[in-house]
Parts: structure tokens; sequence; C-alpha cells
């Protein structure tokens, strides 16, 4: 029984953690499209950054936030985190360096996932 609550423990950490990430980027990107400034891989990028960002802070701040505040501060480091390689993406301009950062990106998220 206690492996079962220990097991669901993390999973509502988990969700706890991604809801509150995918509803900010979610909110960021229906307003990119109101703007027609919308395209598919930037959405990709997006939802990737944006809740990295938030997975790769999401200790810090379970341990220094309350429960009741820590989505918010979720929401607010996953825009942070989009809006801070949205601008890199913009100055470096350099596609393949920004692709070779996503791939690598995107493996250690899917690892995330698997745990």
């Amino acid at each position: 029984m206690q492996r079962f609550e220990d097991e669901l423990n993390i999973l509502l950490t988990k969700v706890g953690l991604l809801f509150p990430a995918f509803l900010a980027i979610m909110m960021k990107l229906s307003i990119d499209v109101k703007r027609s400034r919308f395209k598919v891989i930037n959405a990709m990028v997006s939802i990737f950054t944006g809740v990295g960002g938030a997975y790769i802070v999401s200790p810090y701040l379970l341990a220094n936030c309350g429960k009741n505040t820590y989505p918010i501060y979720i929401a607010l480091v996953a825009i942070a985190s989009e809006k801070t390689i949205e601008w890199l993406m913009l100055k470096l301009g350099d596609v393949k360096l920004f692709d070779k950062a996503f791939t690598i990106f995107t493996n250690y998220f899917k690892s995330f996932l698997k745990k």
C-alpha cells in the first residue's frame, strides 16, 4: 500500500507540474494565433521549452513555495523560459544550432516522462 501511495504522489507531482505549465503555454500560443504569428514549429518549441523550464525549476519551487502558490510560479517559469528561448531564436538566427539544442532537450524531456 505504501508503494502505491508513493507512486500516486509522484504522479500527482508530475500532473501538478505539467498542467499549469501547459495551460500557461497554451494561453501564450492562443495570443500568437490571434496576432497571426503562429507556426507549428514555434508551437512545438514553446511547449517543450516552457514545460522543460518549469520541470528544471520545479524542485526548487516545490521546496520553497506553498502548495497554493506552486502552480502560479510554475506557469510564470514556463512563460519566462519560453520567452527566453524565443528571444534567443531571434538573436542567434542560427537554425542548425537551435535544432541541435532542441533535439538534446527533447531527449531529456522524453527521459523525464519515462521516470
